[in-house]
């Protein structure tokens, strides 16, 4: 753990939790949405979630409850998350091969889902801001995007969305 930023004590998760987005900055580089996303993602795959610090060590623990299933026995229907529409997803990332594969994989596990992809030229920053306020239900953004010399950053567009009004998942 850096020493420099705070502990991470219930207090400060709690905060992050709850405290807008915008008022939690405690630097230039977290603003509290991964906190947020690993609580979320946890409560949606019904797991218990932590994080503690000790020391300069930061834990994070994930627990699920578990059905053993003795040898020779089909185990039970999956109980997963299912969604009741199309999702769409808008996605922003300077590589090619990132584009294709996550799109595919999205496209896969969820059956009728939209997956916009953005990052191939320059002008697509301003496209992705666009289409993600209007239609997303997601947003999918890596951190440094690049094309010759203009340089953007996922969490500074993340941070537009939301100011914004995006409702939807930043990722």
């Amino acid at each position: 753990a850096d020493p420099q930023k705070p502990r991470v004590t219930p207090e400060f998760i709690a905060r992050a939790l709850e405290e807008p987005v915008a008022q939690f900055h405690y630097d230039r580089v977290s603003d509290g949405l991964g906190l947020r996303h690993i609580f979320m993602a946890a409560s949606i795959l019904h797991m218990e979630a932590s994080l503690t610090q000790e020391d300069k060590t930061v834990t994070f623990k994930a627990s699920a409850r578990v059905q053993t299933v003795p040898a020779g026995e089909a185990p039970p229907e999956p109980d997963l998350v299912r969604l009741h529409k199309a999702v769409v997803v808008c996605y922003i990332d300077d590589s090619e091969v990132a584009l294709m594969l996550v799109a595919k994989a999205i496209e896969r596990r969820w059956a009728g889902s939209v997956v916009h992809q953005f990052g191939r030229h320059v002008i697509e920053a301003d496209d992705f801001m666009e289409v993600t306020l209007q239609h997303a239900d997601i947003a999918i953004l890596d951190q440094n995007i690049q094309f010759d010399k203009t340089c953007f950053y996922g969490t500074a567009l993340s941070t537009q969305l939301l100011e914004l009004g995006f409702a939807g998942l930043v990722c």
